[in-house]
């Protein structure tokens, strides 16, 4: 019986189409990435509905309330339901509200910004090499499958989709898929960066972030056609664990390209999406969202002012007390006093 060894395994993964699984796979986290924001940034109007009716409930029910004060105090311990079960309960119900009331309201402002996250890595990295944007979009049979996600999200009967959804096997398996499918994006991106662009390294570590990581970047503007305008809240000031992986695996075939490597680049392509694999696991059962942290804060220390800042800090506390301090002179002045 013939084995398979780590290169036959390596060039089958890296033969693996894209369409339909790993698509349909970003289509869905895309497209949940963008009501989940909408949630966020469109609170007012759920908000305003359950105000409106709780003070129209309230309006109605106050000459009941006074009349019946008196027999509810005395029973109010027994029977009446904790206060922090009614608050959790009104937040849940909400935030249902708030998640629905966007894509009922806005439904072309919805799509049209859940596309943008779908093909945002192309529609940006076709903006930076100077091709068409809008490439994406004449693809009639992407465009259709990830309208067909939009709609099953957003508008599936009872929610179900998105519940379904929202259990966690299903979110890793769908956040894994991912993982390959930004793998792969990663790869042809800086392949291809590198035939076009073999000395521009800044153009290649571009081209590789915003393969891996696009719909971050693309993100505020999505907002903007949802109404929504945060420029402080961007990929970058603020990178998130996707751009840095991105980063490290376009070193690492940078690296490869450059001779350091003796490693096949389908086998260094399935490294990475190991890697991938891993971080996304350990972002999601395990809770950390930035495992560079440590290294972050030494590089920071070392070579970005953080020990300066530090010594200076130190020096501050130590002189502070000694100018405080009242001399024996003061000390006799006010005892006199």
């Amino acid at each position: 019986m013939p084995t398979l060894s780590l290169y036959d395994v390596a060039a089958s993964v890296a033969k693996l189409k894209m369409y339909p699984y790993f698509d349909i796979a970003n289509y869905i986290l895309m497209c949940s990435l963008v009501r989940e924001d909408a949630a966020a940034s469109h609170p007012s109007s759920a908000s305003s509905s359950s105000s409106s009716s709780s003070s129209s409930s309230s309006s109605s029910s106050s000459s009941s309330t006074l009349t019946s004060a008196a027999s509810a105090s005395s029973s109010s311990s027994s029977s009446s339901p904790p206060s922090s079960t009614i608050s959790t309960t009104s937040i849940i119900a909400t935030t249902t509200e708030t998640t629905t009331a966007f894509s009922r309201k806005h439904p072309l402002s919805c799509w049209l910004s859940s596309m943008l996250m779908c093909f945002s890595t192309v529609i940006l990295t076709n903006l930076l090499l100077g091709e068409s944007p809008i490439t994406p979009f004449t693809n009639n049979r992407d465009l259709l499958t990830a309208s067909i996600v939009w709609y099953a999200m957003n508008y599936s009967p009872f929610d179900v989709t998105y519940k379904f959804y929202q259990l966690l096997p299903i979110r890793v398996i769908v956040a894994c898929l991912k993982e390959v499918h930004r793998a792969n994006k990663v790869y042809r991106g800086v392949s291809f960066a590198l035939r076009a662009y073999p000395q521009s390294y800044v153009i290649i570590f571009t081209v590789g972030a915003l393969k891996g990581a696009g719909y971050f970047y693309m993100r505020l503007f999505e907002r903007l056609v949802r109404g929504t305008w945060i420029p402080t809240a961007n990929e970058i000031l603020q990178p998130t664990l996707a751009t840095k992986t991105s980063l490290l695996a376009t070193l690492v075939f940078v690296l490869r390209n450059l001779g350091y490597f003796e490693t096949s680049h389908h086998v260094l392509y399935l490294y990475v999406i190991v890697l991938f694999l891993v971080f996304r696991l350990i972002y999601i059962v395990v809770d950390i969202r930035n495992p560079f942290l440590p290294f972050e804060n030494v590089f920071c220390a070392l070579f970005l002012g953080g020990i300066v800042d530090a010594l200076k800090k130190a020096m501050s506390r130590e002189t502070k007390p000694e100018e405080s301090a009242p001399t024996k002179g003061q000390a006799v002045k006010a005892k006199e006093e």
